[in-house]
């Protein structure tokens, strides 16, 4: 009879990884649950349990286990019988603050479908019902402009700046620019450089606003109107579609034939996307992104780094670089640079209109192995705000 102390386990215990996956459940409930009774806010001043729970009218004894349990992940600081919002937390989670994270909202308003989400699958989702479009305000464009200086810009720019055929450019189109951070960034790097934005009217206004405040007058403009039915211009080394052109849909083939034909040969398109791996099993929050729009009655077919560098090859761009950008933002963006074949020449309809490349070259065969440029902060391949 052997010794029961010498038996060899007759499996690997993989109970810990499944009480962590199941436990994240708990965990998300506890955030979303103090987001949602604004916690974070209302402790940017230290307050004991008690002082709390009667302010919120919350049961005293989970009301501190609550408390307790935020403290352990970090979200918040004890200092003897009172607690407050962790300093490296509070820009992002007290409301008013510059950097309050406002998609919090959405993720609270969503528990309800994933809360259903067996039912959804046994039933199907119920039609998505119309809405209306987006609304730009002052203090969102603010709001999209501070988050990207907190890295992405940076790395955006530095990984554009140090492409070869960043020397010779000399025209700039920023697509969907928003406040115009980018465009400006890219002119700053080369006083030899024009840059334009393009946005809607009720956008450049205040688009004009960044460009004035940083100096740029001068050389970088604005464009109003919708680029992906109006007329972009041409004569562009380098244009821009930074989190802009949004979704695997048809009407991207039209704005990515208008960037063919609005790039000088050899130019460049830099895209800000969010592609599958190749295998389709990750990243995993944009599998999760695509079943919350099936969810919610959308529909959702996410592009792969393949699917997409063939797509953007059957329009005439050769995919060169497709850098990871997840080191510097909170998401799996990639930064996708393709190059227009220095013999590409687009046909017109003779309206102005793009009817595609006469030489279309195939996806990049470099795509695999195409991290020829990291940034700092970023890391080598494994969706928005501009």
């Amino acid at each position: 009879m052997s010794r029961l102390a010498d038996e060899v386990p007759p499996v690997k215990d993989m109970v810990r990884n499944l009480r962590e996956i199941s436990s994240g459940f708990e965990r998300g409930q506890i955030f979303y649950s103090a987001v949602e009774l604004n916690i974070f806010t209302l402790l940017k001043e230290p307050r004991t349990v008690g002082e709390l729970a009667d302010q919120l009218h919350t049961a005293p004894a989970l009301t501190e286990k609550v408390l307790k349990a935020l403290s352990s992940i970090g979200l918040l600081q004890q200092e003897q019988q009172r607690y407050r919002t962790a300093e490296a937390f509070y820009p992002f989670l007290v409301k008013g603050e510059p950097y309050f994270a406002r998609y919090l909202q959405h993720s609270v308003e969503a528990r309800k479908y994933w809360m259903g989400l067996l039912d959804i699958m046994i039933k199907g989702p119920e039609p998505r019902k119309e809405q209306n479009g987006f609304k730009v305000e002052r203090e969102w464009v603010d709001y999209i402009a501070r988050y990207a200086l907190l890295g992405r810009l940076q790395a955006t720019v530095r990984a554009i700046s140090l492409q070869p055929e960043f020397r010779s450019s000399r025209r700039v189109m920023d697509l969907g620019g928003c406040h115009g951070l980018f465009a400006i960034a890219i002119a700053q790097e080369d006083e030899g450089i024009e840059a334009w934005v393009f946005d809607r009217p009720e956008v450049v206004g205040i688009t004009e606003e960044y460009i004035a405040a940083h100096g740029m007058q001068g050389r970088v403009r604005t464009m109003a109107g919708d680029f992906t039915k109006d007329d972009i211009g041409s004569g562009y080394d380098i244009v821009l579609g930074l989190c802009s052109i949004g979704g695997p849909t048809e009407e991207n083939r039209g704005t990515y034939e208008k960037v063919v034909r609005s790039l000088n040969p050899g130019g460049l398109f830099v895209l800000s996307d969010f592609t599958l791996d190749d295998d389709g099993k990750g990243p995993l929050q944009l599998i999760i992104w695509d079943m919350e729009s099936l969810m919610t009655g959308g529909e959702c077919r996410r592009l792969t780094h393949r699917e997409l560098a063939e797509r953007l090859g059957e329009h005439g761009l050769a995919v060169t670089d497709m850098i990871d950008m997840s080191g510097v933002v909170d998401v799996p963006m990639r930064l996708v640079i393709a190059k227009k074949d220095q013999g590409l020449e687009v046909e017109d309809d003779g309206l102005g209109n793009a009817m595609g490349p006469t030489a279309r070259p195939g996806p990049s065969e470099r795509l695999e192995n195409s991290i020829g440029l990291v940034p700092e902060g970023t890391e080598r391949c494994r969706p928005c705000v501009h």
